[in-house]
């Protein structure tokens, strides 16, 4: 809010009309410090990754937001619970499909240690740049819209 009339006080010596908008958009979205830390990671993962847009890392975040609030509920309830046991090992049996985790790392405290890379990791146009099909993560993206490389 002292931002808010900061700002009033320098527009009225300046003499810079004020309208009604420009008020409601100041109080709505005020400087945010933490935000800049946050749209660097961002967008040092879209360029590592080679995304197309930072939607593409927010599906791959909503994802693992979901698993891990699964295995978080999960972890709540009694070892011996039924349903803790049978949602428990499909989750994992699900990760391990993905091949997010291995054979050994199986209990849900590891479901809880993923990130976003592990996901990245599995994209296929990370896999085509990694294997050395491609001469950089873009081409390996263009290699893979332009169906060199395909997949069953």
């Amino acid at each position: 809010m002292a931002f808010v009339h900061l700002f009033i006080s320098i527009a009225a010596t300046n003499r810079w009309p004020l309208h009604e908008l420009d008020m409601k958009n100041i109080i709505l979205h005020e400087a945010k410090p933490y935000e800049k830390e946050q749209l660097d990671a961002e967008l040092m993962l879209v360029g590592e990754y080679g995304l197309r847009c930072k939607r593409e890392l927010w599906r791959g975040q909503y994802a693992l937001s979901c698993i891990r609030n699964a295995a978080r509920d999960l972890l709540t309830l009694d070892e011996k619970n039924p349903r803790r046991i049978f949602e428990g090992e499909a989750l994992l049996r699900r990760m391990n499909r993905y091949g997010l985790l291995d054979e050994s790392q199986n209990k849900l405290d590891y479901v809880l240690a993923l990130t976003v890379e592990n996901f990245l990791e599995r994209r296929l146009q990370t896999l085509v740049f990694k294997t050395g099909m491609a001469k950089s993560i873009h081409h390996a993206r263009v290699l893979i819209r332009q169906r060199h490389i395909k997949f069953n």
